[in-house]
């Protein structure tokens, strides 16, 4: 008899007597306690992501603004120099 433990905390998950397959061991374990906690991260991640992605955004508008309104006064300037 094998006993399977959660491969993030170590808790205890399952015992499996006589592996016939040996994927058994090659994916993770996980319980249900990290499986919430990991669930309940990702859709932190994807709100701060969208969140930080619309900062990013705007200042990307801001400068491109600013560098349209350096070149428009480079034209503008360019000639009155001489």
């Amino acid at each position: 008899m094998v006993r399977l433990h959660c491969d993030r905390c170590g808790r205890f998950v399952i015992n499996i007597s006589e592996p016939k397959d040996l994927s058994v061991f090659k994916k993770e374990t996980i319980c249900k306690h990290c499986e919430k906690s990991e669930e309940k991260l990702n859709r932190l991640a994807d709100t701060l992501r969208s969140r930080w992605n619309e900062q990013i955004s705007i200042l990307i508008e801001e400068a491109k603004m600013a560098v349209k309104d350096e070149v428009s006064k480079i034209k503008q300037s360019y000639g009155e120099e001489d």
